[in-house]
């Protein structure tokens, strides 16, 4: 691992594990135990959001799988014990036997590696599972993540802004707020704000095209690009929002 190479952090307890967003290129989603505890990771390269969560529905342990489908330009997971499909970015069983049901999201982080491991020094990394195969160096959607455009429809947009955009995405007592990669360099590069009483920091690399925040535990944190925020948050608020007397368009 290469310290400028973003990963994936989940920390639990006294272990954390950091998953090489390029070899989640490939594979999406990592069935794995941190700590004691049963944990799916998973990457949405079309959306480009990260999430990780509890494995366990009322005590019993899933096992999660590709399905190959979409929803709302989102990718859909399934259980092996019972083929329900299941929404990457909220974590909710859309269909099957335990439609309805949500896992437990927990915080992950996407940042460089030599940031990860300043925080974890003790950090396992998720080895390549085909390095004879697969050529982890390069991202099949090099091309993808350029254009200003989505290969779905979605229920929302906002065209103000390159639809793969960068976003850090905050939920503070329901209220959706966005923080742009774009929107945060020109203040900076990092910014303090105050959302419902929390105190938020937000900082934004734009060379590796990575966020660091600092938010309280209370405070649900989604990194996406900007089509898909968008697409499941409809009504979000922008942090300094250049165009706030403009309507969006959905």
């Amino acid at each position: 691992m290469a310290p400028p190479n973003p990963v994936l952090g989940v920390a639990l307890g006294e272990e954390a594990r950091a998953y090489p967003v390029h070899v989640m290129d490939y594979h999406q989603i990592v069935n794995d135990e941190i700590g004691g505890r049963p944990v799916v990771v998973t990457y949405d390269p079309l959306a480009g959001v990260p999430r990780a969560f509890d494995a366990r529905v009322d005590g019993k342990r899933l096992r999660f799988g590709v399905s190959g489908l979409l929803h709302n330009h989102n990718f859909l997971l399934y259980d092996r014990e019972t083929e329900s499909l299941w929404l990457q970015f909220t974590g909710e069983a859309l269909s099957g036997p335990l439609a309805g049901k949500r896992l437990e999201p927990l915080r992950i982080r996407q940042e460089r590696f030599a940031t990860w491991r300043s925080r974890h020094p003790k950090t396992r990394v998720l080895e390549r599972p085909f390095p004879k195969r697969i050529d982890y160096r390069y991202t099949p959607f090099k091309a993808y993540i350029v254009q200003d455009s989505t290969l779905f429809p979605v229920k929302a947009k906002d065209e103000r802004f390159h639809a793969k955009e960068m976003v850090c995405g905050v939920v503070v007592d329901g209220r959706p707020r966005a923080y742009l990669g774009s929107l945060v360099t020109a203040a900076g590069g990092e910014i303090d704000d105050t959302v419902g009483g929390r105190k938020l920091h937000v900082a934004y690399d734009t060379q590796e095209a990575v966020f660091m925040w600092d938010v309280p535990e209370d405070v649900e944190v989604v990194e996406a690009y900007w089509f898909a925020w968008k697409a499941f948050h409809p009504d979000t608020q922008v942090w300094n929002d250049p165009g706030a007397e403009k309507p969006a368009t959905e």
